[in-house]
């Protein structure tokens, strides 16, 4: 019963976030969609082990707040890089390593990397990570291992 209240949470949370509407009928639609999602995730059989709410941890938040602070600030850098002509722009590649365990933390860190604005995961292979940069000092910022360690305490803790 747990699970199904928290995965109807979570969705209705999503929902009302995602909408930004509190019109009644809009409300209602969200109280619907979430309840029939959930009856039919019971009835396919693949209703998960734990409540989705269960994985929003205090580091969790803390980190969407963090790259929420890093997307903004390197969508301006990268405004002002381009405004700035060919001069201010130095395509990088290059690898960096990881210290992710698991294969979703890995997942949340390279997608961390293409959300934030002038970087993108170009590979994943083992403990290392492709990432191409608009510029030398982007990818070198990155390189030294923020993101990297704020992902690492958000998905397992340590």
């Amino acid at each position: 019963m747990n699970r199904r209240i928290g995965l109807f949470g979570a969705l209705f949370l999503i929902w009302i976030l995602y909408s930004g509407l509190f019109a009644t009928f809009f409300i209602l639609g969200g109280i619907v969609s979430a309840a029939v999602v959930v009856w039919l995730t019971e009835r396919m059989g693949i209703m998960p082990k734990h409540s989705p709410l269960t994985y929003i941890r205090p580091q969790a938040l803390r980190y969407y707040l963090w790259l929420l602070k890093e997307m903004v600030l390197s969508a301006k850098d990268v405004s002002f890089r381009v405004w700035g002509g060919c001069k201010n722009i130095s395509p990088t590649l290059g690898w960096m390593a990881l210290s992710q365990r698991s294969e979703g933390a890995k997942t949340v860190l390279a997608n961390s990397i293409t959300l934030t604005p002038g970087t993108v995961t170009t590979g994943l292979q083992g403990k290392q990570v492709q990432v191409h940069a608009i510029s030398k000092e982007g990818f070198a910022s990155l390189a030294e291992g923020a993101m990297d360690r704020n992902v690492t305490k958000a998905t397992e803790g340590t």
